[in-house]
Parts: structure tokens; C-alpha cells; sequence
């Protein structure tokens, strides 16, 4: 080899290095940033104006799997932050509903033992105001629940027609750049960035184009994105939540009925599933609570003449409870206490054991006997007869009373529960696959400064030659001199 073919070849080796130090301090610097993916400085054989090029570390199918895994864990998780929200919103955890409506049986049930006794009366109408309240306010507290959860979908798709947006543009960037063969690595990695928040939101799958195109599905192939982001819009009902919807590109996304699958659809699912199943069964059975309570303590005309009336509980439905064999939508919003019975009002406490809260023709004790209590055991005695609930109620359809109400505080709670663990598999899953992915395409300090010590290395041999060429050359002139 010559002198100067030699010199050639060092100067070649020191650029060569040179660049990989660039593309190695790049890696370094970047090494904590999640979205990085690890740069690799390799010839580009391809092009002969531009010998040299950065690739990025590449594993496409973890990737996918990496991004499914975080739609589900992502749906998951919210799930399951809503549901203990919704736990400690109703108190299922520690039976409140269920634990008032027994104080009120026991309580019917000593009155019926001592029907003589005043005291006893007054204790169980505080026991049925404490019990109306509690429905009445988890009732209010869950409409409030509902229009939270409503916001939240009108962020979240609001989110996802920005995310769309910006993939819009980056996605751009990297077809006008790779069609003239700049280096887009970085749009590269702020686009899978957004495809990370994006799936989040909702299942995403891609189509790969020339030049680094992308058309974007959602995961019931609706068109999310094809050379321009299509339209996400959020339509909220303050009024009945069941009828929250978002429509994609003009068509509604199409939510599982069970909490668990439409987590596993991302964010916006689980927030509709929520919305459209979850808070509206559990308003339902609220409702069947308060009209239970209603008819159990009704009073009925002796006679049989007159229709059925609401006796110690009502609602600003009432008097009239011949017409309620069936759910009656936002009956639990004005449960209480008939005034009737309340002496604070008026009323007497005695009219649970003798009727007439209605008039003098829904009097039961006639003779006006102290010891009067078969209107008293008859209610004592419906906290256990089974009751025609309504059959969309998750409490029901046919239980006493009694059991409805522990029955509803008992699937909400066994729904948490498996939110919870539902949430926790999907998560340890996801950050499996992410330590997995990150390992393989992430910077890893410890490779790249040993990388860093061989180009040193090879730095150090090259200008070695370098300076022995120089050496050789310059004797050489002057020999010839």
C-alpha cells in the first residue's frame, strides 16, 4: 500500500469515528428519556453522495405488543381508580346502605314487640330518615359521579383528536424527509411517542406506506388516520348518561357491555363502559331501593276501594303507588320521609302501627288498641318476602328487601375487586414488555462508554498513522529534496 493510500485510509477511519463518537454522545445524552430509541451509526451503501447514516434500533413486534399491552393496562387501570372512587362514593366497602336498612329492621322489629311504645316508634322514623338521606344523597352523588365521567370523555377525545393532529405533522416530516433521504430519527421517535399516547386513549393499529407513510385504525378498523386525521367528537347527555357517546370519523365506537373487555380497549372505552353500563345500573338500583322501601311501608284502604298509598317513605311522586310495579327512573333523587310521621311536621309516629297517614280510610287499628301490631309484623315480616325488583337491576330481580340491598353492595364490591386485580395484571404485563422493549432498543449507558473506549482506541491508532505517514512523508521530501 502507498504512503499516501495510507494516509487516505487513517483520515477515512478518524471521520469514521468521529461521526460514531457524534451518534455515541447522542445515545448518551438521551439516555434517560423513555421515547429515545438508541442511534447507530452505520455506512449507507445506498447512496454514494452520502456514504455514512444513522439508523434507529428496531423491534417492531415488540413494539406492537408493547402498545397493546398499554391500551389494556391503561383502560384497566382507570377502571379500576373508578370503581374504588365509586366504592367509597356509595360506602359498599362498609355496607352503609345495607347496614342502615337492617338498623331499620331491627328497630321495626322491637316496635312490633312493644307497639305501645312511643319511644320506640320515634327510633325507627329517625332510623328510616337516616336510611332515606343516605339513598338520596348517593343518589345526587352518583348523578355527579356521572357528569365527571362525562367530562373526562370529552377530554380524552379531545386528546386523541390533538394526538391526531400532531401525528399529522410529524408524520409529514418523516415522508418529506426520507423522500430525500434526510435523517428523521427524531421525528421517528416523537412519532412513536404519540402512537404510545394514542393507544392509551384507544386500541391502534398501523398500516406502513412508502417512505414511512402511516394509516392509523382503530382497533374495529375504523379510519383514525389516513393522510389526514379524521374527526373524534365526544357527545355528552347532562341529563342520562347511558346515552354518552364518541363518534370516529362519524361513527360510534362500539363499547363491550363488561367493565373487564372494554378496558381492555383503552381509556375512552372504559370511561364509556362506565357511563353507559356501570353508573346507570347502579342509579337503577338505587331507584329499586327507594321504591322497595316505598312499598313495603305503604298503606292500603282496608276495603280494598282505594288505590295503595305511600306510608313512611315517598317520594315527590307520591301519594298514589298503585302505578310503581316498575322501575321508576330517578325515584331515589327525592326519597324521604313522609311528613305524616314526624312530630318536628305535625305528624305522629304512631301511624306506622295504626295507618291513616292517608286519611281515615287507610286506618288499620280501628279500635285504637296499644297493643295493636299486625300492621307492624306484616313490614317486619316483607324485609324478607321476596320482591319484584326490576330484572336490568344487578340486585335482583326477585330477592326480599334485605338481600337486594346487600346484594347490590356485594357485586359492586366483587366488580372492584376484580378491577383492581384486573388492573394490576395488566400493568405488571406492560412493564414487562416495556423493560423488555427498553432493553433492547433503549440507550444502555454501560454498552455505549465501552463503545465510547473502542473509538477512542481507534481514534488513537488512526492519528498514530497519521502522524508516521506525515513523519515518513516529510523524510522522504527531504531526501529528494
Amino acid at each position: 500500500m502507498s504512503l499516501t493510500a495510507a494516509l487516505m485510509n487513517a483520515h477515512a477511519s478518524i471521520f469514521d469515528v468521529s461521526r460514531r463518537v457524534s451518534t455515541v454522545a447522542s445515545n448518551i445524552t438521551h439516555a434517560d428519556d423513555p421515547n429515545y430509541v438508541r442511534r447507530i451509526a452505520v455506512n449507507n451503501v445506498a447512496n454514494s453522495n452520502n456514504a455514512y447514516a444513522t439508523q434507529r434500533a428496531a423491534a417492531p413486534q415488540m413494539e406492537l405488543m408493547r402498545r397493546e399491552s398499554m391500551t389494556s393496562s391503561s383502560g384497566a387501570e382507570l377502571t379500576a381508580e373508578k370503581m374504588e372512587q365509586l366504592s367509597r362514593l356509595l360506602g359498599n366497602a362498609e355496607g352503609t346502605t345495607s347496614g342502615l336498612m337492617k338498623g331499620l329492621q331491627s328497630s321495626m322489629e322491637l316496635y312490633a314487640a312493644s307497639p305501645a311504645d312511643t319511644a320506640l316508634a320515634e327510633s325507627v322514623v329517625g332510623k328510616a330518615e337516616q336510611l332515606s338521606t343516605t339513598i338520596r344523597s348517593n343518589a345526587k352523588s352518583l348523578h355527579g359521579f356521572a357528569h365527571v365521567v362525562g367530562s373526562e370523555i370529552g377530554d380524552e377525545a379531545a386528546k386523541l383528536q390533538q394526538l391526531l393532529s400532531d401525528f399529522a405533522n410529524v408524520n409529514k416530516t418523516i415522508v418529506s424527509g426520507q423522500t430525500i433521504g434526510q435523517d428523521v430519527s427524531d421525528a421517528l421517535d416523537q412519532r412513536s411517542r404519540i402512537l404510545n399516547e394514542m393507544s392509551a386513549i384507544v386500541p391502534v393499529s398501523q398500516i406502513d406506506r412508502e417512505n414511512g407513510d402511516m394509516m392509523l385504525l382503530t382497533g374495529n378498523g375504523v379510519t383514525l388516520f389516513d393522510k389526514v386525521p379524521r374527526d373524534v367528537t365526544a357527545v355528552i347527555d347532562s341529563a342520562d348518561s347511558s346515552r354518552n357517546a364518541v363518534y370516529i370519523d362519524g361513527i360510534a365506537m362500539r363499547v363491550p357491555a363488561d367493565g373487564e373487555s372494554a378496558a381492555a380497549n383503552g381509556r375512552l372505552s372504559a370511561l364509556l363502559n362506565m357511563s353507559q353500563q356501570t353508573i346507570p345500573t347502579a342509579l337503577r338500583e338505587l331507584d329499586e331501593m327507594a321504591r322497595g322501601l316505598i312499598v313495603t311501608f305503604g298503606e292500603s284502604d282496608p276495603s280494598a276501594a282505594l288505590p295503595d298509598m305511600a306510608g313512611l317513605f315517598t317520594w315527590n311522586g307520591g301519594p298514589d303507588i298503585s302505578a310503581i310495579a316498575s322501575h321508576v327512573p330517578s325515584m331515589a333523587l327525592s326519597l324521604s320521609v313522609n311528613p305524616a310521621f314526624l312530630s318536628s311536621q305535625g305528624g305522629s309516629a304512631a301511624a306506622l302501627r295504626d295507618g291513616g297517614a292517608n286519611g281515615a280510610s287507610y286506618l288499620a287499628n280501628t279500635n285504637g288498641y296499644a297493643s295493636y301490631s299486625d300492621r307492624l309484623e306484616a313490614v317486619v315480616s316483607a324485609f324478607d318476602t321476596p320482591f319484584a325488583f326490576d330484572a336490568a337491576a344487578a340486585g335482583g330481580p326477585t330477592r326480599s328487601l334485605m338481600d337486594f340491598a346487600l346484594s347490590t353492595e356485594s357485586n359492586m364490591e366483587t366488580a372492584r375487586v376484580a378491577a383492581a386485580d384486573t388492573a394490576l395484571r395488566a400493568s405488571a404485563l406492560t412493564t414487562s414488555l416495556t423493560e423488555r422493549f427498553s432493553n433492547t432498543v433503549n440507550v444502555n449507558l454501560d454498552e455505549e462508554i465501552a463503545l465510547l473506549v473502542d473509538l477512542q482506541n481507534s481514534y488513537e491508532a488512526s492519528s498514530r498513522i497519521v502522524s508516521v505517514v506525515d513523519e515518513m512523508l516529510a523524510q522522504l521530501f527531504q531526501a529528494t529534496g
